[in-house]
Protein backbone atom coordinates (compact mmCIF):
# COMPACT_ATOMS: atom_id res chain seq x y z
CA UNK A 1 0.00 0.00 0.00
CA UNK A 2 1.52 3.71 -1.19
CA UNK A 3 2.69 5.76 2.02
CA UNK A 4 -0.12 8.47 0.97
CA UNK A 5 -3.18 6.45 0.79
CA UNK A 6 -1.85 4.36 4.38
CA UNK A 7 -1.90 7.68 5.64
CA UNK A 8 -5.30 8.94 4.12
CA UNK A 9 -6.86 5.97 5.97
CA UNK A 10 -5.09 6.69 9.24
CA UNK A 11 -5.99 10.27 9.22
CA UNK A 12 -9.34 9.51 8.49
CA UNK A 13 -10.14 6.22 11.19
CA UNK A 14 -8.07 8.10 14.16
CA UNK A 15 -10.05 11.03 13.56
CA UNK A 16 -13.14 9.56 13.53
CA UNK A 17 -11.98 7.37 16.97
CA UNK A 18 -11.09 10.25 18.63
CA UNK A 19 -14.56 12.44 17.95
CA UNK A 20 -15.94 9.73 19.29
CA UNK A 21 -13.94 10.00 22.50
CA UNK A 22 -14.81 13.82 22.68
CA UNK A 23 -18.42 12.83 22.15
CA UNK A 24 -18.35 10.39 24.50
CA UNK A 25 -18.04 12.30 27.84
CA UNK A 26 -20.98 14.50 27.14
CA UNK A 27 -23.22 10.95 26.29
CA UNK A 28 -22.35 10.00 29.78
CA UNK A 29 -22.96 13.17 31.44
CA UNK A 30 -26.56 13.22 30.19
CA UNK A 31 -26.69 9.07 31.33
CA UNK A 32 -25.43 9.64 34.91
CA UNK A 33 -28.04 13.19 34.96
CA UNK A 34 -30.91 10.62 34.16
CA UNK A 35 -29.40 7.86 35.91
CA UNK A 36 -29.16 10.25 39.21
CA UNK A 37 -33.02 11.34 38.64
CA UNK A 38 -34.29 8.05 38.14
CA UNK A 39 -32.77 7.16 41.50
CA UNK A 40 -34.50 9.96 43.42
CA UNK A 41 -37.66 9.39 42.12
CA UNK A 42 -37.93 5.93 43.58
CA UNK A 43 -35.99 6.81 46.60
CA UNK A 44 -39.36 9.33 47.26
CA UNK A 45 -41.18 6.37 46.54
CA UNK A 46 -40.27 4.58 49.93
CA UNK A 47 -41.44 8.08 51.56
CA UNK A 48 -45.08 7.92 50.30
CA UNK A 49 -46.23 5.94 53.04
CA UNK A 50 -49.40 6.71 55.73
CA UNK A 51 -46.80 6.16 58.02
CA UNK A 52 -44.72 9.23 56.73
CA UNK A 53 -47.11 11.42 55.63
CA UNK A 54 -48.20 12.81 59.21
CA UNK A 55 -51.32 15.07 58.63
CA UNK A 56 -51.63 13.71 55.14
CA UNK A 57 -51.74 9.87 57.09
CA UNK A 58 -55.69 9.59 55.98
CA UNK A 59 -55.56 11.31 53.09
CA UNK A 60 -55.32 8.15 51.07
CA UNK A 61 -56.49 9.22 48.24
CA UNK A 62 -53.56 12.12 48.03
CA UNK A 63 -50.78 9.72 48.49
CA UNK A 64 -52.16 6.92 45.78
CA UNK A 65 -51.99 9.86 43.54
CA UNK A 66 -48.89 11.31 44.27
CA UNK A 67 -47.90 7.60 44.19
CA UNK A 68 -49.05 6.92 40.78
CA UNK A 69 -47.44 10.24 39.57
CA UNK A 70 -43.63 8.66 40.70
CA UNK A 71 -44.34 5.67 38.97
CA UNK A 72 -44.82 8.19 36.26
CA UNK A 73 -42.02 9.78 36.79
CA UNK A 74 -40.04 7.14 37.02
CA UNK A 75 -41.27 4.72 34.21
CA UNK A 76 -40.62 7.70 32.09
CA UNK A 77 -36.54 8.83 33.33
CA UNK A 78 -35.78 5.10 33.03
CA UNK A 79 -36.87 5.34 29.36
CA UNK A 80 -34.74 8.26 29.17
CA UNK A 81 -31.76 6.54 30.65
CA UNK A 82 -32.23 3.66 28.41
CA UNK A 83 -32.89 5.74 25.49
CA UNK A 84 -29.54 7.92 26.54
CA UNK A 85 -27.74 4.12 26.53
CA UNK A 86 -28.64 3.25 22.96
CA UNK A 87 -26.73 6.83 21.95
CA UNK A 88 -23.85 5.77 23.51
CA UNK A 89 -23.71 2.41 22.38
CA UNK A 90 -24.10 4.04 18.93
CA UNK A 91 -21.40 6.06 19.56
CA UNK A 92 -19.19 3.24 20.74
CA UNK A 93 -20.23 1.27 17.70
CA UNK A 94 -18.39 4.00 15.99
CA UNK A 95 -15.35 3.79 17.87
CA UNK A 96 -15.18 0.04 17.69
CA UNK A 97 -15.22 0.21 13.53
CA UNK A 98 -12.83 2.72 13.57
CA UNK A 99 -10.57 0.66 15.56
CA UNK A 100 -11.51 -2.24 13.56
CA UNK A 101 -10.52 -0.55 10.41
CA UNK A 102 -7.69 0.54 11.83
CA UNK A 103 -6.24 -3.25 12.66
CA UNK A 104 -7.62 -4.12 8.85
CA UNK A 105 -5.58 -1.84 7.19
CA UNK A 106 -2.47 -2.64 9.13
CA UNK A 107 -2.99 -6.63 8.38
CA UNK A 108 -3.14 -5.46 4.54
CA UNK A 109 0.31 -4.01 5.10
CA UNK A 110 1.78 -6.58 6.89
CA UNK A 111 0.87 -8.95 4.51
CA UNK A 112 2.24 -7.08 1.86
CA UNK A 113 5.37 -8.43 -0.08
CA UNK A 114 7.53 -5.35 1.08
CA UNK A 115 6.22 -4.78 4.64
CA UNK A 116 9.74 -2.86 5.66
CA UNK A 117 7.60 0.86 6.41
CA UNK A 118 6.50 -1.12 9.64
CA UNK A 119 9.31 0.22 11.54
CA UNK A 120 8.90 3.90 9.96
CA UNK A 121 7.15 6.59 11.03
CA UNK A 122 3.25 6.67 9.23
CA UNK A 123 3.54 10.59 9.98
CA UNK A 124 5.81 12.14 12.65
CA UNK A 125 6.93 9.87 15.46
CA UNK A 126 4.35 6.92 15.89
CA UNK A 127 4.83 3.73 13.40
CA UNK A 128 1.76 2.03 12.31
CA UNK A 129 1.55 -0.89 14.86
CA UNK A 130 2.20 1.68 17.58
CA UNK A 131 -0.89 3.53 16.27
CA UNK A 132 -3.08 0.86 16.60
CA UNK A 133 -1.55 -0.46 19.50
CA UNK A 134 -2.79 2.73 21.29
CA UNK A 135 -5.94 3.07 19.71
CA UNK A 136 -6.66 0.10 20.72
CA UNK A 137 -5.86 0.82 24.55
CA UNK A 138 -8.70 3.56 24.01
CA UNK A 139 -11.44 1.17 22.87
CA UNK A 140 -10.68 -1.22 25.83
CA UNK A 141 -11.36 0.78 28.38
CA UNK A 142 -14.53 2.82 26.59
CA UNK A 143 -15.73 -0.87 25.75
CA UNK A 144 -15.46 -1.55 29.72
CA UNK A 145 -16.97 1.50 30.64
CA UNK A 146 -20.38 0.94 28.17
CA UNK A 147 -20.84 -3.25 29.15
CA UNK A 148 -21.13 -1.10 32.68
CA UNK A 149 -23.57 1.66 31.71
CA UNK A 150 -25.35 -1.01 29.83
CA UNK A 151 -26.12 -2.80 33.22
CA UNK A 152 -26.66 0.06 35.08
CA UNK A 153 -28.77 1.39 33.07
CA UNK A 154 -31.44 -1.42 33.76
CA UNK A 155 -30.67 -2.18 36.90
CA UNK A 156 -31.17 1.44 37.75
CA UNK A 157 -35.06 1.56 37.38
CA UNK A 158 -35.59 -2.09 38.39
CA UNK A 159 -33.87 -1.45 41.81
CA UNK A 160 -36.68 -1.35 44.83
CA UNK A 161 -37.32 1.59 46.83
CA UNK A 162 -35.77 -0.08 49.71
CA UNK A 163 -32.45 -0.77 48.42
CA UNK A 164 -31.25 2.58 48.77
CA UNK A 165 -27.55 1.31 49.09
CA UNK A 166 -27.61 -0.38 46.04
CA UNK A 167 -28.90 2.82 43.97
CA UNK A 168 -26.25 5.15 45.24
CA UNK A 169 -23.79 2.58 44.60
CA UNK A 170 -25.17 1.84 40.95
CA UNK A 171 -25.14 6.10 40.48
CA UNK A 172 -21.68 6.44 41.68
CA UNK A 173 -20.41 3.23 39.37
CA UNK A 174 -21.99 5.54 36.65
CA UNK A 175 -20.64 9.32 37.76
CA UNK A 176 -17.00 7.72 38.28
CA UNK A 177 -16.82 5.78 35.20
CA UNK A 178 -13.75 3.19 36.81
CA UNK A 179 -12.70 2.16 33.70
CA UNK A 180 -11.82 5.01 32.33
CA UNK A 181 -8.63 6.67 33.00
CA UNK A 182 -8.88 9.80 31.76
CA UNK A 183 -5.50 11.21 31.92
CA UNK A 184 -4.41 8.45 29.77
CA UNK A 185 -7.05 8.82 27.16
CA UNK A 186 -6.27 12.57 27.03
CA UNK A 187 -2.63 11.63 27.14
CA UNK A 188 -3.04 8.76 24.09
CA UNK A 189 -5.76 11.32 22.44
CA UNK A 190 -3.23 14.47 22.14
CA UNK A 191 -0.47 12.45 21.18
CA UNK A 192 -2.44 10.55 18.08
CA UNK A 193 -3.51 14.07 17.04
CA UNK A 194 -0.89 15.48 16.80
CA UNK A 195 0.54 12.82 14.48
CA UNK A 196 -1.84 12.78 12.03
CA UNK A 197 -2.91 16.41 12.05
CA UNK A 198 -0.30 17.21 9.33
CA UNK A 199 -1.44 17.67 5.76
CA UNK A 200 -0.65 14.89 2.93
CA UNK A 201 0.83 15.63 -0.10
Amino acid sequence: MRLRKQQTLVQQHVSCLLDCVAKFDGLTKKGRDLAQATSNRVLKLSYIKRENAGRLAFATEVLEEVRKKLVDDVNTSAGQLKSAFSDILRLFGRMRDAVAALQYTLDIVVNEPDDSNLSEPVFRTLTFPSIVQYSNEILEMYQQQVFLQGVLSEEIPVTSCEQSAELTSYVTAWQMSPYIDFPRIQFLSELLKFEIDMKIV
